[in-house]
């Protein structure tokens, strides 16, 4: 298990572990006031934004990367495959979707993730004829 120790003071060590990121993001997703919602946003600026707004500590703050290996680990398929649905969104959807980008010719690919409203749908398609 990949932990990384953190100290708050010299008696305390807090680990950043894969549940904390995840706890951290959910709880960014829900404030309203923090006007999160309703938006796609990189996960860079999703890491940026949490450890600015929702993370009082500096040692607790973590990287892009972390949050997207932490919202994709094999632990978490539950929570993978809520935020990969697009239709047929229950009631009680946790109001997060993922999507993934790629630059044609690039090898990199871009993490995108939508919060909303629990239950709420990103977007609906208008029929084009």
């Amino acid at each position: 298990m990949n932990v990384e120790i953190v100290h708050l003071s010299p008696y305390v060590n807090m680990p950043v572990d894969q549940n904390y990121i995840i706890s951290c993001f959910k709880e960014a997703s829900r404030h309203p006031e923090f006007q999160f919602q309703n938006k796609w946003w990189s996960a860079e600026t999703w890491a940026a934004v949490i450890n600015k707004f929702c993370i009082f500590y500096e040692s607790l703050t973590f990287s892009s990367k972390k949050l997207i290996c932490s919202i994709n680990n094999r632990k978490h398929r539950h929570l993978q495959d809520e935020i990969d649905l697009r239709t047929n969104i229950p009631i009680d959807h946790v109001g997060i979707f993922q999507d993934k980008y790629r630059v044609h010719g690039s090898k990199t690919t871009s993490w995108f993730y939508y919060a909303t409203v629990n239950g709420k749908k990103t977007f609906v398609k208008k029929e084009t004829k």
